[in-house]
């Protein structure tokens, strides 16, 4: 095969561990004529990773691997969290990045407004004693009387701050950029940590897991 054949194919490496057939289903029919490389552990990632200009993975693929991507274009990753990748500094010059955006709001802010409810009406304890065959009274909190700290107020900070708001939460969020999001009553910004987080029952992160975000939880944190 002449350089330029190898040049002008699209070869894609899909990677994951329990779900690969499903997504080799949904995107094998998407593009005729391009090469799929299915993997579901890092020795067979370790085979084709040299030979593929796309990689379609979730958020827990290998990053150290990359450093053999050596034709690699594209990472097109599964979720919304692309810190496996960012945090070791492993995606060779050049490359594009994208991730999914748009759908994991709303399942996000279900997930922690059952959390918070969970908490506040104790259902553990509820739990503990039903597996137990008993049945002792006690009095559960009110998810309406709480007070619900935002860190990170884009598209899912904003999903729990409408949702939490809607069922009576007072929310406050922190955000370098937002100055006005439904259902947040007051917007801090970086350098205010201290006076955001004394109020809050409820604190929830929405914040890429970056370098910098490592370093505020580390030294602000632990001094407090």
């Amino acid at each position: 095969m002449s350089r330029a054949d190898k040049g002008s194919r699209l070869e894609v490496l899909v990677y994951h561990p329990e779900l690969l057939e499903t997504y080799m289903n949904i995107i094998t029919g998407a593009r005729p004529g391009v090469t799929y490389y299915p993997c579901r552990s890092v020795d067979e990632i370790e085979r084709h990773i040299g030979d593929v200009r796309v990689i379609f993975a979730p958020t827990g693929f290998p990053g150290e691997a990359l450093g053999r991507a050596t034709r690699l274009e594209w990472i097109q990753i599964m979720g919304a969290g692309a810190d496996r990748y960012t945090l070791v500094n492993a995606i060779p010059g050049g490359v594009t990045m994208t991730r999914v955006r748009g759908t994991f709001a709303p399942r996000i802010a279900e997930y922690v407004l059952a959390h918070m409810l969970a908490i506040t009406q104790r259902l553990r304890e509820a739990a503990r004693q039903q597996a137990s065959h008993r049945w002792e009274s006690y009095v559960p909190g009110i998810l309406s009387e709480k007070v619900l700290g935002i860190w990170g107020l884009g598209a899912i900070g904003r999903e729990v701050a409408r949702k939490a708001a809607f069922i009576g939460m007072r929310v406050v969020g922190l955000d370098a950029e937002v100055g006005q999001a439904e259902g947040v009553v007051r917007c801090f910004r970086p350098g205010q940590e201290h006076e955001f987080l004394p109020g809050v029952d409820f604190l929830v992160l929405t914040l890429p897991l970056t370098h910098r975000l490592s370093g505020w939880s580390t030294s602000r944190c632990s001094s407090r």
